[in-house]
């Protein structure tokens, strides 16, 4: 119920815009977990003369491209959520989405960064190649569960993007009405007894008569 009304508040601009991250996030995280089933096994790997060669996996491009969906997802809501930092108001709901909107920016660019590295550094650890580790005599894979986590991180990077997008939204919203005409400020009504009453004429107890 409380997404639905969260929805309901975006405009048609706002529903895209989250639209399009959520995709792109899940897509990531599909590939992800693709490249988790895809990745490069110990028991794969062969030692030719001392060399540890890998052979050819299909987690290179997915997780590649898992890489570049989550950051897709990344610039799309940064660019469009805009800057909240000049923002400057007391009301207490205000605030609250000020102080939202940025919990949540700095949280995505945190899994966002460790799924990015996760996802880059794994694919590059299944490309095809030779690598001579005679100094520590083992050959490196990559260990269960790194796509994995980085598909679930790739997902957490998408949620706390829309709902920073959300938030920005409308901490702007809100500025944006309360410098409208008709607001509490301008439809304040005030007695006489706040200003006290005014005649365009002197009162005659002003002066003495003659």
């Amino acid at each position: 119920m409380a997404v639905k009304n969260w929805v309901s508040r975006l405009d048609s601009k706002g529903k895209i815009v989250c639209s399009l991250v959520v995709a792109l996030s899940v897509f990531s995280a599909i590939l992800g977990f693709s490249a988790e089933g895809e990745r490069v096994r110990p028991d794969e790997v062969r030692r030719v003369n001392g060399a540890c060669t890998y052979p050819k996996s299909s987690a290179l491009g997915l997780g590649i491209s898992a890489a570049l969906f989550l950051l897709a997802a990344q610039v799309l809501v940064n660019v469009f959520g805009g800057c909240i930092c000049c923002e400057r108001r007391s009301s207490s709901s205000f605030v609250s989405m000020i102080r939202l909107a940025t919990l949540s920016l700095i949280a995505s660019w945190i899994t966002f960064f460790f799924a990015f590295i996760l996802l880059v550094v794994g694919a590059s650890l299944n490309q095809r190649h030779q690598d001579d580790h005679w100094f520590t005599g083992q050959c490196f894979v990559v260990k269960r569960g790194v796509f994995a986590g980085a598909a679930v991180l790739s997902l957490a990077t998408g949620a706390l993007g829309v709902l920073y997008y959300f938030a920005a939204s409308e901490t702007r919203k809100q500025d944006w009405q309360s410098h409208q005409p008709g607001g509490v400020t301008m439809g304040q009504s005030y007695g006489a007894h706040q200003f006290g009453s005014y005649s365009p004429y002197p009162q005659s107890s002003q002066f003495p008569s003659i």
